[in-house]
């Protein structure tokens, strides 16, 4: 046994942890006596200890093998080469408890991983899953192993570390591009980025505990994010939930196909697209400039002032029209689901807004990558809310009815209203505290964007199952449709209607900026936020909107005085900007030299990587010098911000030992091999590949974008 003392952030020592590199000797000296423990609803007793497992494998050909794995209990962690020392380790942990008559979690990050190298090294039972190969829980006799980052929600064990734990995850201390096996000698260095692994997990453990543990009665630990917020919703139910659950159920759709159809046709994610007439543009960063602004809480904000929700159960209705637009009160005073069909539809500004995959049928559908641009007829399902988006963004020349319902409008009911008000009152609160970063700030901050995901969560309908003789399948759940809704407190309707209400809050902004095909000031959204020119006039419009935002807000306790305002982005930044489309832009803000490149499927830094060179051209009045970590060492690149510019284009593809990208083979059945002079086998694994990055622009875009820069598009009207 040695003492060895992890690191934060900056490097300082942070826990120390007692290590163990016998299994014996850590089981005699750590596995004795009783710990603190807590009980479950069904009064089970739990050891109250942190817990985590990990294990580190080496790639040979295309298959991998486990050649070190680490354990944690408590401040102890014990490390290991082989599967018979890891196996040891659990059944010496597993006779503690069952001689103490309780049970432990053992935390695992990408529990998936793991379960394919120990599905068949350990007796696992009673796996539960959100999909095939990601399983959330299983147990291994008395220790349940679980998923941190389903529960965490946000980003990987790094950004768990940094939200929750004292304890940072050591970053490219092991080279994986070396062959090695369980005798390969291993460098300080390399065993602290095991520790350091699994002492996350234990400090995690012990951050668990603490928000769910240290109350009266059961202590109940969710498995993923949106499960708190189930709980809490519940919760606020209080004596009325049977009550509740009746009147709940009564307001679903009336049969199963009833709630496919509504998400798939009705309901709408969020809205993120580019203008075309900026694709492929370099803009620059003065006259007049690009500036974003994004909501503070879209959806919050329209879950707490909106009265627009459907709040009673659908029934079929009549509407008027006078053969181009509908005329019949009822579409402004009823929460309306409607399909129609549309004859002759143009969109009115150079912003496109349907998607193509909520169109059920179309004649001569023109599209703007992936949303509609025109087409002779239509047949769409829509909402109340997306009709006065239509209205805004399209014109057409006769419009019919098919099938319309209604349902009365209101407010969202106070049991989802309460605690998603307690969650943001704390989470600002500790914001005005300074405690930005700290795991009560992230805490909150996740379980109040957990309310949107909770809203939104779809019936399951099929089980995810797992047996050691047949592996993974699908299996319907045997459940009437009936039972499946029998315990519901929240309304899909509600789910489909936050999101219209969030993309109608940013549309109208958008239509306030872009009237027409006259006016091109908006250059990219995504979802909450606006890239636009930097005019006076824009930023009228936005401190407009904020005013009206912020005399709505009076009405609500302070912390709320500028929830569903918008924010100008970095401190009002005047960017450099460039989109290829949505998910796909550039910025770089020359006053501070900060660049941002998001592109859907590439980690952020990933593409500045790419054009990074280790000597600068005197040349290049656009080139800034970084500092990068190679090897652990601080390094000086230089970047050419022009090159960044130029690259980011059409195609874009960079080598698979800079994507940081990757696929997973799982191996099912086992396998062997010689691996530097070792005869190393598993019974079931998963192999990690390298990938390059390709990302290409469809050529009718391109040839699009093209008439649109020449004029030749748009210009018969529409």
């Amino acid at each position: 046994m040695y003492l060895h003392w992890t690191t934060d952030s900056k490097g300082r020592p942070a826990v120390q942890y007692r290590i163990y590199t016998d299994v014996a000797e850590w089981a005699t000296h750590e596995l004795t006596g009783w710990g603190k423990t807590y009980k479950d609803k069904y009064r089970r007793k739990w050891q109250k200890i942190g817990c985590g497992f990990d294990i580190e494998t080496t790639k040979y050909g295309d298959q991998s093998y486990m050649y070190h794995w680490q354990m944690s209990y408590g401040q102890s962690i014990v490390l290991g080469r082989t599967w018979n020392t890891c196996i040891d380790a659990f059944e010496r942990l597993q006779g503690i408890l069952t001689k103490t008559s309780s049970h432990i979690i053992c935390w695992i990050a990408n529990l998936g991983f793991e379960f394919s190298f120990l599905q068949h090294r350990l007796p696992i039972e009673k796996v539960f899953a959100k999909s095939e190969r990601h399983p959330l829980k299983c147990s291994v006799g008395r220790i349940e192993l679980r998923d941190c980052l389903a529960l965490s929600g946000i980003g990987g064990l790094k950004t768990l570390a940094k939200n929750y734990c004292k304890t940072a995850k050591a970053v490219g201390d092991i080279d994986y591009r070396v062959i090695r096996n369980s005798m390969t000698p291993m460098t300080e260095t390399e065993i602290g980025y095991c520790i350091a692994d699994v002492a996350i997990l234990t400090e995690w453990s012990d951050y668990v505990f603490a928000r769910w543990c240290n109350r009266n009665g059961a202590c109940k630990i969710p498995l993923t994010s949106t499960g708190i917020v189930r709980d809490a919703v519940r919760d606020a139910c209080g004596d009325h939930l049977d009550k509740i659950i009746k009147s709940v159920v009564a307001r679903y759709p009336r049969n199963v196909e009833e709630y496919q159809y509504w998400m798939q046709w009705v309901y709408r994610g969020g809205f993120t697209h580019a203008n075309i007439y900026y694709v492929l543009d370099d803009i620059p960063a003065s006259d007049p400039g690009v500036i974003g602004a994004d909501f503070t809480s879209s959806y919050p904000a329209v879950m707490l002032h909106s009265a627009e929700y459907p709040v009673t159960a659908f029934l079929p209705v009549e509407i008027a029209t006078d053969g181009r637009k509908i005329t019949d009160s009822i579409i402004n005073e009823m929460a309306v689901i409607m399909t129609v069909r549309l004859y002759g539809v143009r969109s009115t500004t150079m912003h496109s807004i349907e998607s193509q995959h909520k169109i059920q049928q179309c004649d001569g559908l023109i599209i703007d990558n992936g949303r509609m641009v025109r087409c002779d007829n239509m047949l769409v399902s829509m909402t109340n809310i997306d009709y006065q988006i239509y209205c805004m963004f399209y014109e057409w020349d006769r419009i019919e009815i098919v099938h319309a319902e209604a349902a009365y409008k209101g407010r969202l009911p106070d049991y989802v209203l309460r605690p998603l008000m307690a969650a943001y009152q704390q989470k600002q609160r500790l914001k005005l505290q300074g405690m930005d970063g700290t795991p009560e700030y992230q805490n909150a901050k996740g379980i109040v964007n957990a309310y949107y995901g909770c809203m939104v969560q779809r019936i399951v309908f099929d089980d995810v199952v797992w047996t050691p003789e047949s592996g993974w399948d699908t299996v319907e759940t045997g459940k009437t449709y009936e039972k499946l809704i029998s315990g519901s407190v929240l309304l899909p309707q509600w789910g489909i209607w936050v999101t219209a209400l969030a993309r109608l809050a940013l549309l109208s902004v958008v239509h306030r900026l872009d009237p027409d095909k006259r006016h091109n000031s908006v250059i990219y959204c995504d979802t909450d936020s606006i890239y636009m020119l930097d005019t006076p006039e824009n930023r009228q419009i936005i401190e407009l909107y904020n005013g009206a935002m912020y005399r709505i807000n009076k009405k609500l306790p302070a912390e709320f005085a500028d929830i569903g305002a918008f924010d100008w982005i970095d401190h009002g930044a005047h960017y450099r900007f460039k989109t290829l489309g949505a998910k796909r832009y550039l910025k770089y803000d020359p006053d501070t030299q900060h660049i941002r490149v998001t592109v859907a499927g590439l980690l952020l830094g990933t593409f500045e990587n790419s054009v990074m060179t280790d000597e600068a051209d005197p040349d290049d009045a656009s080139t800034i010098t970084v500092t990068v970590q190679v090897d652990g060492a601080d390094t000086t690149k230089y970047l050419s911000i022009d090159d960044m510019f130029r690259m980011f284009d059409r195609h874009i593809s960079i080598d698979s030992k800079i994507s940081l990208k990757n696929y997973v083979r799982y191996h099912d059945k086992p396998y062997d091999d010689i691996v530097d002079g070792e005869h190393m086998h598993e019974l079931s694994g998963c192999t990690l590949h390298e990938i390059c990055f390709n990302m290409s622009m469809a050529q009718y875009y391109v040839w699009m974008i093209q008439d649109v820069h020449s004029g030749r598009f748009f210009n018969d009207g529409v």
